[in-house]
């Protein structure tokens, strides 16, 4: 310190020079600080976004195995009516219109036979449409395994 003084009473350094000085030291390291704390909440958020997201994908995939086993269930449940049984295209069960009014989350209910062909729909089909999907998004693996079968997304062919 009595170089300090040594030096503004020699006129070195000007008083405002060493204020100056002074006041600049604490507000460097303010921002130092700043920044150094702004950096660390940074990698908190990035934390706290991947924790956020693999709780919505859990969830996700919960709320998706839960949608599944209820469509096995009734789908499966469905399969037992005589009139579903019967293949009749000219004697549809009404249950199927009746099913897709309870679960709207269905865009629609289809009987298809072994080969794939359409017998009934819950919604109207057009004139002349007797073919079903396209096999390969869901018949092939259906006949391969023998088991309930979620196919790929395709573009309705009757709706």
């Amino acid at each position: 310190m009595t170089s300090l003084f040594s030096k503004l009473r020699r006129n070195e350094y000007s008083i405002r020079a060493t204020l100056f000085g002074l006041v600049s030291i604490p507000i460097v390291a303010l921002i130092g600080f700043m920044a150094y704390d702004t950096y660390h909440q940074y990698n908190v958020d990035i934390q706290e976004t991947y924790r956020i997201a693999d709780t919505i994908r859990a969830l996700s995939a919960a709320q998706a195995e839960h949608t599944i086993a209820e469509a096995k269930f009734t789908l499966s449940e469905l399969a037992k009516r005589p009139l579903i049984l019967a293949l009749n295209p000219k004697q549809c069960d009404p249950i199927l219109v009746d099913i897709k009014q309870l679960h709207p989350d269905y865009a629609n209910l289809l009987l298809l036979n072994a080969q794939g062909v359409l017998v009934c729909s819950a919604i109207s089909t057009n004139p002349g449409t007797s073919k079903g999907p396209d096999p390969k998004y869901f018949f092939n693996e259906l006949q391969r395994t023998h088991q309930f079968t979620v196919g790929k997304p395709a573009k309705g062919f009757v709706s």
